[in-house]
């Protein structure tokens, strides 16, 4: 069953968001979604596209300098 003009509906609906309520409803949605026992369900990373593209494992500053930055910009710093 495809519920295709549903989400369409459902996407157009949240453009004009703000990215944090955008995200907020991405993880409510993946939190209420039922998983299969024993089924591993993929990272939010994964499923919102935000992994690294390139395959290769930040380094531990990376990682480090990427919080930093998200942080600035959540308390605009």
């Amino acid at each position: 069953m495809s519920h295709r003009h549903e989400i369409n509906s459902i996407l157009k609906q949240v453009q004009g968001w703000p990215a944090e309520e955008r995200e907020a409803l991405a993880m409510e949605l993946l939190r209420s979604a039922p998983s299969a026992a024993g089924e591993r369900r993929p990272s939010l990373g994964a499923l919102l596209g935000i992994a690294n593209p390139t395959g290769r494992a930040f380094t531990d500053e990376e990682v480090d300098d990427l919080r930093f930055q998200a942080l600035k910009e959540k308390f605009q710093l």
